[in-house]
C-alpha cells in the first residue's frame, strides 16, 4: 500500500512529460534547396520535379526593355540549410498552414526538400508569386515565404518593380529584416 501511495505522486509529477508529442519539437533536420540564381520569364510553367543542378551561360533573356545577357555563373544551384533557428521557424510556420483555392502548382523557381530526423522527406515548390505547393496543395503563408526566400538570398535577383508587389514584403503582421533588390534598393 505504501508503494502505491508513493507511485501516484511520482506519476502525477511525470504526467506532463509522458504525453509529450514530437509535434512540439522541430523534426526538420535540414532543407536541401535547388533554385535559379537569376530572374527570368518562362513561356511554360516549370515543374518542381524537373529542377536539377546545372549551370547555363552565357544566357540572353528577351525582355520588354531589350536583351539582357547573364554571365556564365547563372543556372540552377543548390544549398543545404541547417541553421537551427531557421529550421524551427519553418517547422512552426508549416503547422499553421491552411490550403488556398489555387488548384495549380507554381511556375517553380525554387524547390525546398525538407529532410526530417526520421529519414522522410517532403518538398515545397515555390514560384515567383505569393503561393507555394506542399503536399499536393497550394498554400499562402507570407512569413514562410519570407523565411525560405531570404534563406537563399532570393530578393537580390528580383527586379525592384516586382519586389514592390511581393505580398510577404508588404505584410506587417510579422517582423522581418530589410532585403536588398537586384539593383541595391533596400526594402
Amino acid at each position: 500500500m505504501k508503494k502505491s501511495i508513493l507511485i501516484f505522486p511520482i506519476l502525477f509529477l511525470l504526467l506532463p512529460f509522458l504525453g509529450k508529442s514530437e509535434d512540439n519539437e522541430n523534426s526538420i533536420e535540414s532543407i536541401y534547396v535547388l533554385y535559379y540564381n537569376y530572374s527570368f520569364n518562362s513561356p511554360v510553367a516549370i515543374d518542381c520535379d524537373c529542377l536539377r543542378k546545372r549551370m547555363i551561360g552565357p544566357f540572353i533573356d528577351i525582355t520588354d526593355s531589350g536583351l539582357i545577357e547573364y554571365p556564365d555563373s547563372m543556372g540552377i544551384v543548390d544549398t543545404l540549410l541547417t541553421d537551427p533557428k531557421l529550421l524551427r521557424e519553418v517547422h512552426d510556420e508549416l503547422k499553421k498552414l491552411n490550403p488556398n483555392a489555387n488548384p495549380y502548382p507554381p511556375d517553380t523557381r525554387a524547390s525546398y526538400t525538407l529532410r526530417y530526423k526520421d529519414g522522410s522527406e517532403e518538398k515545397i515548390c515555390m514560384g515567383e508569386y505569393d503561393h507555394f505547393w506542399f503536399r499536393g496543395r497550394s498554400y499562402t503563408n507570407n512569413r514562410l515565404l519570407y523565411l525560405l526566400r531570404k534563406s537563399i538570398d532570393y530578393y537580390r535577383i528580383v527586379w525592384e518593380p516586382m519586389l514592390d508587389g511581393l505580398e510577404e514584403l508588404n505584410d506587417t503582421t510579422f517582423e522581418r529584416e530589410p532585403v536588398v533588390g537586384k539593383h541595391g534598393m533596400v526594402y
